[in-house]
């Protein structure tokens, strides 16, 4: 029999894999969009020296969302039916998007429960060894999981004796517990500020814009995330009663996923002060580097002329010698 995986039960008779240009163009710009974002954000993140276990879990949380956005490109780009690939690269691609989405959620997760902590249990300090232990555990978990499903695991096994609708309820269970606790530790966070702030005004400041940026990303991985939930939900459990509810699926997958992931390098740009004080520079310097370049490529272009000149009249001038 041969082998299923996740992505077969996405793709198995939902948005087809010859689909035209345009309709997968929306959703390529927005994944486009993120790699760039995303690369430039953890540029910044690469060039500080001293790093807080906060801006650590943003850097995970940067990485797993350019993959995210990455993986997107791809898989948009094998949809077209310009883009012929094998078979087994292509569930290879989709097998590490969802996985790389699924983790996306743990660090959101991770971020939101770090700061409630900070703040609840000031003394207390997160050891980031736990935290890089918990990421490597959810990501060999998540990943061993599709690797079974889609290598071990045959067809009809899957299909007719309902192990897809196991498999699909873990994966939105999983996502909603995610949801549910970036929702629990925020709300404990917010509580937290709100009647019990801490007694220095600078200490004050600094809690609450962190908790205020982990609270922005949370509110759009809820939203986001929730609608890619949601539409896996109406799809794999309510699409007998859908006419062509394919699109739902893909809505979730391809534009909600990618969007949060595209979303969150703009927040920490509109977020932190020395990542502002970054884009400045580094915009002003490639405006710099951009005109010193148009000025070379024009004083090489002049030298040009000069020396075509100057072979023209040297070539006249020998000329007249040779004449004379």
């Amino acid at each position: 029999m041969e082998p299923v995986s996740l992505t077969t039960a996405y793709f198995s008779t939902s948005e087809p894999q010859n689909s035209p240009i345009w309709t997968v163009f929306p959703s390529t710009v927005i994944a486009s969009l993120g790699v760039i974002f995303n690369i430039f954000s953890l540029s910044y993140f690469v060039n500080r020296k001293r790093e807080s276990l906060g801006n650590k879990l943003l850097i995970l949380l940067n990485i797993l969302d350019l993959l995210v956005c990455v993986l997107a490109v791809v898989m948009l780009g094998m949809m077209v039916k310009y883009w012929r690939i094998s078979e087994w690269v292509h569930e290879t691609v989709q097998m590490l998007y969802f996985v790389f989405l699924e983790a996306t959620g743990f660090a959101t997760c991770l971020l939101s429960a770090a700061r409630c902590i900070s703040l609840c249990w000031p003394f207390y300090n997160v050891k980031g060894h736990y935290i890089a232990f918990s990421a490597v555990l959810v990501l060999s978990y998540t990943l061993s999981r599709e690797m079974v499903m889609a290598r071990i695991v045959d067809r009809e096994t899957y299909y007719l004796k309902g192990l897809s609708k196991i498999h699909m309820g873990i994966l939105q269970s999983e996502i909603g517990l995610m949801i549910l606790v970036v929702l629990l530790t925020n709300i404990c966070s917010i509580l937290k500020l709100r009647f019990k702030p801490n007694k220095t005004a600078q200490s004050s400041r600094n809690n609450i814009q962190a908790t205020t940026t982990v609270a922005i990303l949370s509110v759009f991985y809820c939203f986001l995330h929730g609608c890619y939930l949601v539409t896996g939900i109406l799809y794999f459990f309510c699409g007998h009663d859908l006419n062509n509810g394919s699109w739902l699926l893909y809505f979730g997958i391809f534009y909600a996923a990618p969007l949060n992931s595209a979303i969150n390098p703009l927040i920490y740009m509109l977020r932190k002060r020395d990542m502002k004080r970054y884009l400045k520079g580094f915009t002003r310097s490639t405006l710099r580097s951009m005109s010193s370049s148009r000025k070379i490529s024009e004083e090489k272009q002049n030298v040009e002329r000069l020396m075509v000149i100057l072979e023209k009249r040297l070539t006249f001038h020998r000329g007249d010698q040779l004449q004379s």
